[in-house]
């Protein structure tokens, strides 16, 4: 998202992008500065298209938010039979 973000607006390049996690860092502080860090980054990212899309100007509905940015979307949800095949999956791995 951010790689296509950059390319469409040279603005994002300005915006701090918070780093991913070490493996097993599960400190809560870091989870919650990374929270923060992320929700600042999609309300600049947001308030970009707001003030660059004259069809958010007029109607900032999630619909017409949802439209333009897909990627705020909800995920799909799964069938049973999606996450029993997932799940088969995953207990079938060896490691490195």
């Amino acid at each position: 998202m951010h790689k296509t973000l950059r390319r469409q607006f040279a603005t994002v390049d300005s915006f701090k992008f918070p780093p991913k996690k070490t493996l097993g860092n599960k400190d809560s502080r870091f989870v919650e500065d990374r929270r923060r860090l992320l929700q600042d980054y999609l309300r600049r990212v947001v308030n970009l298209y707001v003030t660059s899309d004259q069809r958010l100007r007029s109607d900032t509905s999630k619909t017409t938010l949802l439209q333009i940015l897909p990627f705020f979307a909800d995920p799909p949800e799964k069938t049973k039979k999606e996450s029993k095949s997932k799940r088969k999956r995953s207990l079938n791995y060896t490691g490195l």
